[in-house]
């Protein structure tokens, strides 16, 4: 096994292991609803801020990890990664400086309130009942916050497994 394939597959199984940590049902009072969105951070920096590590089939898989642990309806989560993914992606292509940590933040939080927003419509539609915003806001500024530290782990993730 190639060192590059072996550093993607650990990447991935942190992936794997960030979304796990995204438990929506985990009792604890106030705290449960609003953990900051790891796999969100991790799928963004390595599809859009580093493309090509992460593959549009693992996106799937990981969705539906989520969906599974979380018990949202499967399919849900893999949807809302892949449709975030490609618009980012190819507005990325277009007008993201990859080196200016402000406007990848920005984008980041854009990417995360896209993906809220999505999956949000996306559960209204399919429960035919209109759920509250309030929660998926107050979670991306959390995440956002978050970011800032999460960047740095993934650079250094990303110098140590990834580049020569």
């Amino acid at each position: 096994m190639s060192t590059n394939l072996r550093s993607i597959i650990i990447l991935q199984l942190i992936a794997v292991l960030f979304a796990m940590l995204n438990l929506s049902n985990i009792k604890i009072e106030f705290v449960a609803d609003f953990l900051p969105l790891f796999d969100l951070m991790i799928i963004y920096y390595f599809t859009i801020v580093r493309p090509g590590i992460f593959s549009i089939w693992f996106l799937f898989i990981l969705g539906m990890i989520s969906d599974s642990i979380n018990g949202f309806p499967l399919g849900v989560t893999s949807l809302c990664y892949i449709i975030a993914v490609k618009l980012f992606t190819n507005l990325s292509q277009r007008i993201v400086v990859k080196e200016n940590f402000q406007q990848i933040f920005g984008q980041f939080i854009a990417f995360a309130f896209f993906v809220l927003l999505l999956k949000w419509f996306m559960l209204s539609v399919y429960y035919f009942r209109i759920y509250n915003f309030s929660g998926p806001l107050i979670q991306l500024v959390i995440t956002s916050i978050f970011y800032i530290f999460m960047y740095k782990f993934f650079d250094y993730l990303d110098k140590k497994l990834i580049a020569d």
